[in-house]
């Protein structure tokens, strides 16, 4: 199936949303989106505007969204959002009982990114792939 222009278009917008988010759902104000582009492409937006929105509400990241004028309140799934970092995060809080929130897993994977031990948990792991001798 070829891509129409309003699905690329659709996808620049859910990207930026999750990208953004905090909490599992963003609101982008389509004016303020079509602001970026030149005249002769916010008539085309405009013009295209329910077929860019048609587009949003089918795509596969999308758990539910609502649309007024201006706003785009996009509501996704958290594995469209999480990375595998972030999954592995989730899916051991749920083994341990826990619901953590998404701000909460990305402390976590913030912390495990930019933490200290992160460096030498990386060379163990690497050295022992790759077969090297560890010393003791």
């Amino acid at each position: 199936m070829k891509s129409k222009i309003s699905d690329l278009i659709a996808n620049d917008i859910i990207h930026h949303g999750m990208e953004d988010t905090t909490t599992g759902n963003y609101v982008e104000s389509f004016d303020m989106y079509i602001q970026e582009f030149d005249e002769d492409s916010q008539k085309y937006l405009l013009e295209h505007k329910q077929d860019i929105f048609d587009s949003i509400s089918v795509n596969p990241n999308i758990a539910d969204v609502d649309f007024d004028d201006n706003e785009i309140n996009m509501y996704f799934y958290l594995d469209g959002i999480f990375d595998r970092l972030d999954k592995a995060i989730y899916n051991t809080s749920q083994v341990l009982g826990e619901n953590l929130e998404l701000e909460e897993v990305q402390e976590i994977s913030d912390e495990v990114i930019y933490g200290e031990d992160l460096n030498s948990v990386l060379t163990d792991i690497i050295k022992k792939f790759k077969g090297y001798r560890m010393e003791v």
